[in-house]
């Protein structure tokens, strides 16, 4: 027998191919889009999935059927793809000419909601509006409108905002736009995430310390103002610090909600009771296809599970951060930076809140929790964000060639079939 080399047995060795062959992929011009598009892909049929196993007991007993939020997510995101689809391949020149008109749409829906007889209220919010067939929420596309038109403004009026009388312009429209929405809806918890949207675009155009200090803490005042005067924001806050077993607070009462999804996430353990097998989505975990939809995962998928949606969490950071390190454009720079500190910070606050990190805000964990408006408008800032991606130097010409081949794949299968079927046996 031929004794091993060292080389044969050195770990390092064996995986340098691997490393190499990953580097070669990553190289490659169309690489981030291929990122982007397969972690949303993955978290859109993960949150169908488990929309349709965590609402499946609460549609049944108010409809008599288990697939009614399920059916309805599935036609939400069937009138998104052909939209996603248009979106990704229309130019960032063409997104630049959108800018405003999408700012202007965005920001007049939000009055809709105060609308007698359009204005619905839906989980203590008020800022839905009836269309009949459905609801939709403003706020929602709110968050993909502001990223644009950030990315658009800000990008542009980078060599102004070195200065106060420059800075003024695009924070106040970005004010207006969260003032708004803060009004319109009463949901703080959407207006934290434009909070965080807007954030994410000034520190991407390289606005001063001083200035993002400035406008950190007029937002920060904002949001102490609606947290002081709203007592069951104050109760939310007051839980947490108290914390779940202090039976002067009701364990039990105000802390239902919050117990009983830690309840979820510590009974599934490392690979959950099985798909379709959570017991807290019977009645005993509100909004658990919604909000709290993590912990049905938890406890269904396990840690395994969560663990899986964190990392393609983390891997749609990866390729947002890696477009706005490679690109040169500002637009596409503060954009990306805008809808990723919107899309991952979103799901850091969903996932902080079912974990008892954090008080119970009430946003949705995005492209996997319940909601139309909701998985529409991330996908299509998603779908904008793999539009820079697939412009990149070479990018569509790697696409071209990858339908290229696949076409050419399909059709000798297609010939090689039809000879099979055509030969004498």
């Amino acid at each position: 027998m031929m004794a091993s080399t060292r080389e044969d047995l050195d770990p390092g060795a064996l995986t340098a191919p691997a490393r190499g062959r990953l580097r070669e992929l990553l190289d490659q011009p169309i690489a981030t889009f291929w990122i982007l598009l397969a972690a949303t892909a993955a978290l859109v049929g993960i949150g169908l999935m488990m929309v349709l196993s965590a609402s499946s007991v609460f549609d049944f007993t108010q409809s008599g059927s288990s697939f009614g939020t399920a059916r309805g997510q599935l036609i939400a995101l069937a009138a998104t793809i052909p939209l996603a689809v248009v979106a990704m391949l229309l130019p960032p020149t063409g997104w630049r000419r959108l800018a405003y008109l999408v700012m202007v749409v965005a920001l007049g829906s939000q009055f809709l909601p105060l609308v007698p007889g359009l204005g619905v209220s839906a989980g203590g919010n008020s800022g839905w509006i009836s269309l009949g067939f459905t609801t939709l929420q403003p706020a929602e596309f709110a968050k993909f409108g502001l990223a644009l038109w950030l990315g658009f403004v800000v990008g542009h009026q980078r060599q102004r905002l070195s200065t106060w009388k420059g800075f003024l312009f695009p924070v106040g429209g970005f004010l207006l736009m969260l003032g708004v929405i803060m009004v319109s809806s009463e949901d703080l918890g959407t207006a934290m995430i434009v909070v965080l949207l807007g954030l994410g675009a000034f520190f991407a155009a390289g606005t001063p310390l001083r200035m993002l200090i400035g406008l950190v803490s007029v937002l920060a005042a904002g949001v102490l103002f609606f947290v002081l005067t709203s007592p069951n924001r104050m109760h939310r806050i007051q839980s947490l610090l108290v914390g779940a077993d202090d039976p002067a607070h009701d364990p039990m009462g105000t802390h239902w909600q919050t117990n009983h999804g830690l309840f979820a996430l510590a009974s599934g353990g490392w690979t959950g009771k099985g798909l379709g097998a959570s017991r807290e989505k019977w009645g005993w975990l509100p909004a658990a296809h919604n909000d709290y939809i993590f912990a049905i995962i938890g406890e269904e998928l396990g840690f395994i599970g969560t663990l899986l949606v964190v990392l393609l969490f983390a891997l749609l950071a990866y390729g947002m951060f890696r477009l706005i390190a490679r690109s040169q454009d500002m637009f596409i720079k503060v954009t990306t930076a805008a809808v990723l500190t919107w899309v991952v910070g979103q799901a850091a606050i969903n996932i902080g809140v079912v974990a008892n990190l954090l008080p119970v805000i009430g946003v949705p964990l995005p492209l996997v929790s319940a909601g139309g408006s909701a998985m529409m408008s991330t996908c299509l800032a998603l779908a904008m964000v793999m539009s820079f991606a697939l412009h990149e130097a070479g990018g569509r010409a790697a696409l071209t060639g990858y339908l290229s081949r696949a076409r050419g794949a399909v059709d000798i299968s297609a010939r090689r079939a039809r000879k099979r079927e055509s030969t004498p046996s």
